[in-house]
């Protein structure tokens, strides 16, 4: 495994100038969830997006309104849809999460297969000068 490194490594030196650079390119975290909502499921995010700040502004009346009253049996009801919001809200976080993850994951994928291809070039490229 160390004999590929090396030779990876060596591929990447011999990059000119006008290849992609393949460092280390940390994304911001708006970045990543602004690329959630490009692509095939943009309208399903974009759905969720409006579902999750309905479940943020429910959460937050019932909540008020659990400390508003007085009745044991409101309070249950505010409390009940106060848990309910909250775990919407967890569960569309979570689906962000998950589509995030498989974004980072596909750039990666991306980023390695640039870099076989780069390798087998340099290879292809000293077997010629050999």
């Amino acid at each position: 495994m160390d004999d590929l490194d090396v030779k990876i490594k060596a591929a990447l030196e011999s990059a000119t100038e006008e290849n992609v650079f393949l460092g280390e390119h940390k994304s911001t975290y708006s970045e990543d969830i602004a690329a959630t909502f490009t692509g095939k499921y943009k309208f399903l995010f974009v759905l969720s997006s409006a579902k999750l700040l309905a479940a943020e502004i429910l959460a937050i009346f019932s909540i008020y309104q659990f400390f508003m009253t007085d009745q044991i049996k409101e309070m249950l009801a505010y409390g009940f849809l106060a848990t309910a919001c909250m775990i919407t809200i967890a569960t569309i976080f979570l689906f962000f999460w998950q589509d995030m993850s498989k974004n980072q994951t596909n750039r990666e994928i991306k980023r390695l297969e640039l870099q076989i291809t780069l390798l087998i070039d340099y290879l292809k490229e000293r077997d010629k000068s050999d």
